[in-house]
């Protein structure tokens, strides 16, 4: 992933190079013309199909290296998992346990109706075998 980056920094320096080359020659096109609209001497002639000529260079030179630089940044979104962190990792404050008094608590109201039910249960069955009995 390392190289691709560097690779991506390096077509990215390139690029703004030659943006900078394309946009000065531009300029000295543009310059020219205007400075030299009604001449038709062959030096004149010359001079503008020099810059014509380099100025089509840097432009094609921009836009080949606009290109890489578009189909790098498609490689790296490729390369990128699909997945985004939300939220950062964090130390918990507080033990994550279960609370044992809560659990002691609910212990003991267990078995004293677990106690309740078998005195009671107890009582049931003897009064249930007496009247079984007398049948």
């Amino acid at each position: 992933m390392n190289s691709k980056n560097n690779s991506n920094n390096f077509i990215r320096k390139r690029f703004l190079e030659a943006k900078q080359r394309y946009e000065q020659t531009q300029i000295e096109f543009a310059t020219f013309r205007d400075q030299n609209k009604n001449v038709s001497t062959a030096y004149a002639q010359t001079e503008e199909e020099r810059l014509q000529n380099g100025y089509q260079s840097a432009f094609n030179v921009y836009n080949g290296l606009a290109q890489q630089l578009e189909q790098a940044k498609i490689k790296v979104q490729e390369a990128m998992p699909v997945f985004k962190v939300l939220n950062t990792v964090q130390m918990p404050l507080k033990k994550s346990k279960p609370k044992m008094s809560l659990i002691f608590v609910a212990m003991i109201c267990f078995g004293e109706f677990m106690g309740i039910g078998i005195v009671f249960g107890r009582v049931v069955l003897k009064n249930l075998k007496k009247q079984y009995k007398h049948v």
